[in-house]
């Protein structure tokens, strides 16, 4: 006769899985370490435990104090050696250990009885040292001050449950919890249900609801003693109840020792206003004490996370190690003035191509990368950016050899036949180019190359009405072969515009006066 289903049984694994590959390690090793076992990797177990099964109860130790860190061959501590002395699991042995120097030994066995006989069933576990104990857990009780030849005096009758508090938490310094408040919750005085329904951030990491807060509702911080993980069929996720916990102070974690506070120095982007801070944290394993903000310090660091962050870089081209102008600044080209800078690299690299001779060029993408991050870095936010002057920045970083180079061979203005300058554009993959009316290149016999007379220069000519005409980059040829058939066609349509037949030799129109 079967006491289960068939399903059941056929659903079972073929063996049951050995309880050294389930069950938690930490007083097994503290054994094996004060039986003179140097190595734990190298005991000759009858079944290894896996790295996944020692780790975690190596660590525990290590918080514990039994080690000094969380290595397998270190020996055990002083603190260590006697954990090691109670025949209980080092939590608990640490638990009395500070109870004894802390004078408090007799209450807290108490609630070391309640947590080894499952009956710490109490929200706020100090609740127990004003109840009177089970027989079970009275019988506990002794059998625990029995390790010890002297049981202290009691301290002040103020400081009784702070000190049962701090030794709770000498023996779970990894399930400390903080409330947090959820978004949620607001609005919850309305709701009684929801009122009286607590939020837990674990330091273990994940969360946990604690229900019907009662005394602990004015509390920020604890320990968490016992909890249940439950899941209905409605629910898609796990969640946690809390059922027993202990308050703490947030000061008292700083005397642990060994401990898991630590002091972290980030950046952080925020958005809106859309800048970088540097935000100093008190963080206890992955729960956040206490934090503070300032604007950042001008550093690679922040210029990184600013243009990730606040312009949307591509985090992989930041890391390339050529950092070619051409893709960085395709990625900033909402940026206002990055047309203008884009410019000017292109210039460097017409430079770089005609010029390859010149060390001082070679700099090409030296330039680029070295100007544009010191010009970043004095940027903590978009609004920083919105103000700078990207090309004029980068001139004033560069070396006046090459600044005069850049004037002298790539201009940004060039001057027609009637004196009026109009711009040299630059751009990727393009000859250089200039666009304004066919009249104001009345008088020219050629338009001026630049590279030394190399590189010809792309020449959009516009009828009056700035509409395109014709793109050329001879403009003698223009002259003789082009300009005839257009003249004829100009003069019937705009008749009060003068189109002589001697272009080379006619004068321009004069400039036409800026408005106020």
């Amino acid at each position: 006769m079967r006491l289960f289903s068939q399903a059941d049984f056929q659903g079972r694994p073929a063996q049951t899985l050995p309880e050294i590959l389930r069950s938690d390690l930490a007083q097994v090793l503290l054994e094996l370490k004060a039986s003179g076992v140097e190595d734990l990797a190298s005991f000759p177990w009858f079944e290894a435990p896996t790295e996944k099964m020692l780790t975690p109860a190596l660590e525990l130790l290590h918080l514990l104090g039994a080690f000094s860190d969380q290595s397998s061959t270190n020996p055990l501590s002083d603190l260590g050696r006697r954990m090691a002395e109670l025949p209980l699991h080092p939590r608990l042995s640490r638990i009395l250990l500070e109870a004894e120097r802390l004078s408090v030994l007799d209450p807290v066995a108490t609630l070391v009885a309640c947590l080894s006989e499952g009956e710490g069933d109490a929200l706020d576990i100090l609740e127990l040292l004003h109840q009177r104990p089970t027989d079970k857990v009275a019988r506990a009780r002794r059998q625990f001050l029995s390790y010890f030849s002297r049981i202290p005096g009691g301290n002040a009758k103020g400081d009784v449950e702070a000190s049962v508090a701090r030794s709770l938490l000498c023996g779970f310094p990894d399930r400390v919890a903080k409330r947090r408040v959820a978004a949620n919750r607001i609005g919850a005085a309305q709701n009684s249900s929801v009122a009286r329904e607590l939020d837990l951030l674990f330091s273990f990491g994940g969360s946990g609801t604690v229900r019907n807060q009662g005394s602990i509702a004015e509390h920020e911080l604890f320990i968490v003693l016992d909890v249940e993980e439950k899941q209905t069929q409605w629910q898609q996720r796990v969640q946690v109840h809390v059922h027993c916990l202990c308050p703490i102070e947030e000061e008292w974690l700083i005397d642990l020792e060994p401990t898991l506070l630590r002091e972290e120095d980030l950046l952080v982007w925020e958005d809106p206003p859309g800048r970088v801070l540097q935000s100093s944290r008190w963080c206890y394993g992955t729960l956040t004490l206490s934090e503070s903000t300032r604007p950042a310090a001008p550093s690679p660091e922040a210029s990184a996370l600013l243009l990730r962050e606040g312009l949307g870089l591509d985090a992989k081209l930041m890391e390339s190690p050529e950092w070619r102008p051409r893709e960085i600044l395709e990625s900033l080209k909402s940026v206002e003035g990055i047309e203008e800078l884009r410019s000017l690299m292109v210039r460097i690299e017409l430079l770089q191509r005609y010029f390859p001779q010149l060390s001082l060029v070679s700099e090409g993408e030296g330039v680029f990368r070295s100007f544009f991050l010191k010009i970043i870095e004095s940027c903590g936010s978009r609004k920083d950016l919105s103000k700078l002057n990207f090309v004029e920045r980068t001139l004033e970083l560069m070396n006046p050899e090459l600044r005069y180079l850049l004037e002298k061979e790539a201009p940004t203005k060039i001057a027609l036949g009637s004196g009026r300058k109009i711009s040299l554009h630059y751009d990727w993959d393009k000859d250089p180019w200039v666009e304004s009316r066919l009249q104001d290149f009345f008088g020219m016999k050629h338009f001026p190359a630049l590279m030394g007379g190399r590189l010809k220069v792309t020449i959009h000519f516009l009828a009056p009405n700035q509409r395109a005409l014709q793109v050329t980059q001879d403009l003698s040829g223009f002259w003789d072969k082009a300009y005839p058939e257009l003249r004829k066609q100009l003069s019937r349509r705009y008749p009060r515009h003068a189109w002589p037949e001697n272009p080379r030799d006619a004068k321009p129109p004069a400039p036409r006066p800026k408005r106020p």
